[in-house]
């Protein structure tokens, strides 16, 4: 996956490592918007992978993080702070 400078500026400024963003990608749920497809950890997931092993802090410092992926290149990364509108 490959990373804009906007995409690396915005992780630097809001704190999120590249580990952060790979698992958000990978373990989160996706949806289709139109800016690209959207990937951040959901309550059900983030309780599964508690629950399955991974350590309750590290979850919690991913759980409001958002990843946004258009042409397979990770445009921002940004922390949620409202609910996503579908």
């Amino acid at each position: 996956m490959n990373y804009t400078e906007h995409a690396l500026c915005r992780m630097k400024q809001r704190g999120v490592s590249k580990s952060v963003v790979e698992a958000v990608i990978h373990h989160g749920q996706e949806w289709n918007h139109k800016s690209g497809v959207i990937y951040h950890l959901s309550n059900k997931v983030a309780c599964y992978l508690i629950h399955i092993g991974f350590k309750a802090c590290d979850i919690e410092r991913r759980r409001n993080v958002y990843v946004v992926i258009q042409d397979n290149f990770i445009i921002t990364v940004a922390h949620k702070s409202t609910k996503f509108q579908r």
